[in-house]
């Protein structure tokens, strides 16, 4: 009996479950935004990658040359960076 006891005695107690306190909860409202925004930046890089990988075929269908597709300043330098090596 004193076995058990030593034995026991060794061990400390099991902690009580706790509970998160209110301040560590998400707001479902807040979670929702989270979500959403994450979703859009999917959806913006998915479209992004689409475009880039089908940029010749939008061109050959146009009938446009690498220049007509980037006329503007800014869309010049995308453009020539996702070209095809060979296609300038």
């Amino acid at each position: 009996m004193a076995e058990a006891h030593a034995l026991t005695a060794s061990f400390p107690p099991r902690p009580i479950a706790v509970t998160p306190a209110d301040s560590d909860r998400i707001e479902p409202r807040r979670l929702l935004a989270f979500l959403a925004m994450v979703f859009g930046m999917f959806m913006a890089i998915l479209d992004i990658q689409i475009v880039s990988a089908s940029l010749t075929e939008i061109q050959a269908g146009l009938a446009a040359s690498a220049d007509e597709i980037c006329r503007g300043r800014s869309a010049r330098g995308w453009c020539s960076r996702s070209r095809p090596q060979g296609s300038r």
